[in-house]
C-alpha cells in the first residue's frame, strides 16, 4: 500500500481506500456525495464496516479532517478500518461508518478552511450553503447514528484532550478513552483548553456549529471530539487516535449492555 506521505493528499487517501477494499473484501468504500469547484469534481469519501451478525447493530459515525490541515483523522481512520477487518471481535454488534476526509478541498490544499474560506466546523445546522456540510448533514440524518466521533489535531496543545456531550458518558466513554490514548501521547492537564474550562483533558462545552447531530432530535446520540497535539509526529497521533477509538467501542458496548439490564 503506498505511503500517504509520498502522494498528493487526496489521491493518497483514495488509493489507500481502494487498496483496503480490495485486500479485505469487508470494508465497503464509496462517496457520501460529490460537488464541483469550477471544473474540478470533489467527493466526500465514506467507508463502512458492519457486523452482519447483529439484528440491530450500534451505528457509529466517525469523522476525520473537517479541517483540511489536520490529516491525522483521515490516516487514522483508514488504519483503524483495516485493523477492524482483521478482527471481528472488535466490531461485534457495530455498524461503523467512517468519513476520512470531510473537507476535501481544504485537505487537498492543506488548509484549515475549505475552498470558500469557510471553517466547516462552524457551519452545521445553521442553513449552510457549503456543499460538504450539506452532504454530511444528510448522512447524519439518514443514518440515525447512536454515536458521533470527530477526530481533530490542535497544534497549540501539548497533549490530547476531548469534548463530550452527555453527563453519563463523561466517565463511561471519554475518560477511559483518553486514558487509553494517553499511553501514547500526554494528556493536556491545563485548567483551560481552547478557551474552555477543562479537567484532566475533559471539556463539556463546545463551539456552536460544530459537526454534530441535529439539535432538535428528541433522542440524541453521544458526541465525542478527540484532539491530538498537532505538533507531535503524525504516526504517534495516529496510534493514539486508534487507541481512543478502540476504547470507545469497548466501553460503549459495555455501557449499552449495562443500561439494558437496569
Amino acid at each position: 500500500m503506498p505511503s500517504p506521505f509520498s502522494l498528493e493528499p487526496l489521491e493518497g487517501v483514495f488509493q489507500q481506500m481502494r487498496s483496503l477494499e480490495e485486500r479485505t473484501g469487508r470494508v465497503l468504500c464509496s462517496n457520501a456525495g460529490e460537488f464541483k469547484v469550477g471544473d474540478q469534481l470533489y467527493s466526500v469519501p465514506r467507508m463502512r464496516y458492519c457486523d452482519g451478525a447483529a439484528d440491530d447493530p450500534l451505528r457509529i459515525g466517525i469523522f476525520g479532517s473537517i479541517h483540511g490541515d489536520e490529516p491525522v483523522g483521515a490516516y487514522a481512520l483508514i488504519e483503524f478500518f483495516a485493523e477492524l477487518a482483521q478482527n471481528e471481535q472488535d466490531t461485534c454488534g457495530y455498524d461503523l461508518v467512517g468519513y476520512p476526509v470531510c473537507n476535501p478541498t481544504g485537505f487537498a490544499k492543506k488548509t484549515r478552511d475549505n475552498h470558500d474560506g469557510k471553517d466547516l466546523n462552524r457551519e452545521f445546522w445553521r442553513g449552510s450553503t457549503q456543499e460538504e456540510v450539506r452532504i454530511l448533514e444528510k448522512e447524519i440524518l439518514a443514518r440515525n447514528f447512536h454515536g458521533i466521533i470527530s477526530l481533530h489535531a490542535d497544534d497549540t496543545s501539548e497533549g490530547i484532550y476531548g469534548f463530550v456531550q452527555g453527563a453519563a458518558l463523561y466517565h463511561d466513554l471519554l475518560r477511559p478513552a483518553l486514558k487509553s490514548a494517553g499511553a501514547f501521547l500526554p494528556v493536556n492537564g491545563a485548567a483551560e483548553i481552547d478557551g474552555f474550562t477543562a479537567f484532566d483533558g475533559l471539556i463539556r462545552d463546545c463551539y456552536p456549529g460544530v459537526l454534530s447531530t441535529h439539535p432538535e432530535l428528541e433522542i440524541k446520540p453521544f458526541e465525542l471530539i478527540f484532539e491530538t497535539p498537532g505538533k507531535e509526529p503524525l504516526h504517534r497521533q495516529i496510534t493514539a487516535t486508534k487507541s481512543f477509538l478502540y476504547s470507545v467501542l469497548r466501553n460503549y458496548r459495555s455501557f449499552i449492555s449495562y443500561a439494558q439490564n437496569l
